[in-house]
């Protein structure tokens, strides 16, 4: 779940323009460290040159056999060190500063058998060949500098930090309305057409945030009363429907009369189903809710179908007490059961209908191994009048409403119903009723 979540995040537009963000910070900034790089390399060679005759003008003016009274008083006032290495003795000032190791860890900027120039370790140095010696000159490295500049690196990095931050929240904040985007798309393809999203913004994303709203509405109404029609049209045929059933009572002939029993059987049945479908639909304040034990439930409704070709077996059915409308749940699991057999050929393997506690619900399964469903049909199966078989045969179903009724049934519930389908090797339907709190 986390992978697949991850997987999301990194293929998403908002992270895409963070990471642009975060890339163009990082080139800026390094584009700037190398002007300055090369801009401090330049200065430098510059300094190592004018430092480098600096040093000539000292040397000259320590002379030549240097003087010891002269060098203290340049290095007194330069604040560099100053050490001469000579036939006739060394010499160091400041007097007791050590000489430092410039062979470790050294780098040489000019090296000639009379001067050389370069940096180790412990900070700068220039060698220079005078009086029969060797005049060495250097200046130690700052502590105070590196810590400045360790506080400089740091306090850079923090102020980078901070920008990606605010450039993260600002494009998380930009990019807002797209999650809401999102979730209305999801609550409309769950059929929840009275969502609205946020109006919250005075750009772009305020005008197609209004214009999704709007779609929204707009369908809701052509929905809204295309189903009060089909309301309309269904309450109307149960008056002559009444006066058909009793016409064909009249009639002489047994056999149309036998025919004619059974179509209007069909219709009145199709008007039952449409409006039961639609008066649970609008609320679930007729449920006839009680305190039932499960597995006597599904073992009653199972019973019904015995000696059916193929078999409906029960294998794992777990007692438990759920709040439900017996008579309701009694119709879901007999619907759920007819579609299996149905949908299933004699030679198929039975029915298995397993059932038991899963967390906070409670799981009721039938798994049938019959002709499936094509993955094009699976997202339509619970829509009014929707069926599979094109031809609409009555060989193989009746009029599309089974499965919107379950559904139907199973939201008055606070339930769910789920199908999963491979064409060729089964449907397994799952019926998740809410446990008792």
């Amino acid at each position: 779940m986390h992978r697949r979540h991850f997987k999301q995040f990194f293929h998403s537009v908002f992270f895409r323009l963070v990471a642009v963000i975060a890339l163009a910070g990082i080139l800026m900034t390094l584009t700037v460290m190398g002007g300055f790089y090369t801009l401090r390399r330049n200065m430098a060679d510059a300094f190592r040159l004018n430092f480098a005759q600096y040093i000539h003008y000292l040397v000259q003016d320590i002379g030549d056999p240097p003087d010891r009274v002269r060098a203290q008083a340049i290095a007194a006032r330069t604040g560099m060190m100053i050490h001469f290495e000579g036939l006739d003795g060394n010499w160091t000032l400041p007097q007791g500063t050590p000489l430092p190791d410039f062979s470790a860890h050294r780098h040489l900027w000019h090296d000639s058998p009379k001067v050389q120039v370069g940096a180790g370790r412990e900070g700068h140095f220039i060698r220079v060949a005078h009086g029969g010696g060797r005049l060495v000159f250097w200046r130690l490295k700052s502590e105070a500098f590196e810590r400045q500049a360790v506080k400089t690196l740091v306090m850079v990095c923090i102020v980078l930090m901070l920008i990606l931050a605010a450039a993260y929240l600002y494009i998380r904040r930009v990019m807002q309305p797209v999650r809401w985007l999102t979730a209305a798309m999801d609550q409309y393809g769950n059929g929840n057409l009275s969502y609205r999203m946020p109006l919250r913004r005075s750009d772009e994303f305020q005008d197609l945030a209004a214009s999704v709203n709007h779609m929204a509405e707009r369908i809701q109404n052509l929905l809204t009363s295309k189903e009060k029609l089909l309301l309309d049209v269904s309450h109307e045929l149960r008056s002559p429907i009444a006066r058909m059933k009793v016409a064909v009572e009249l009639l002489d002939d047994e056999t149309a009369r036998a025919g004619l029993r059974e179509d209007l059987a069909e219709m009145e049945a199709m008007v039952t189903d449409i409006l039961e479908t639609a008066r649970l639909r609008q609320s679930a304040a007729g449920l006839d809710l009680r305190e039932v034990d499960m597995s006597e439930l599904i073992r009653s409704v199972t019973a019904e179908f015995t000696g059916q070709t193929p078999a409906v077996e029960t294998a794992a059915i777990e007692a438990a007490a759920v709040r439900v409308d017996p008579q309701k749940a009694r119709t879901v699991l007999k619907n759920v059961i007819d579609n299996a057999l149905k949908y299933s050929r004699p030679s198929s393997r039975p029915i298995e209908i397993t059932a038991g506690r899963d967390g906070t619900e409670y799981r009721i399964t039938v798994q049938d191994h019959g002709i499936g469903i094509p993955p094009e049909d699976l997202d339509r199966v619970f829509e009014p009048f929707y069926r599979v078989d094109p031809s609409r045969s009555r060989a193989t179903g009746g009029f599309g409403l089974g499965l919107s009724l379950c559904q139907a049934i199973m939201a008055a519930h606070g339930g769910r119903i789920q199908i999963d389908s491979q064409p060729g090797q089964g449907t397994r339907v799952t019926i998740l009723f809410p446990m008792l709190k």
